[in-house]
């Protein structure tokens, strides 16, 4: 498994980002 951010990811999702799919915040974990 790929190192997670998950602060990272976080700040991502308070972002606005999409948290699944292929670029979602949480694709590193999934693959």
């Amino acid at each position: 498994m790929q190192n997670f951010d998950f602060n990272k990811a976080l700040k991502a999702i308070q972002a606005g980002k999409p948290i699944t799919g292929t670029d979602g915040v949480l694709a590193p974990l999934i693959k």
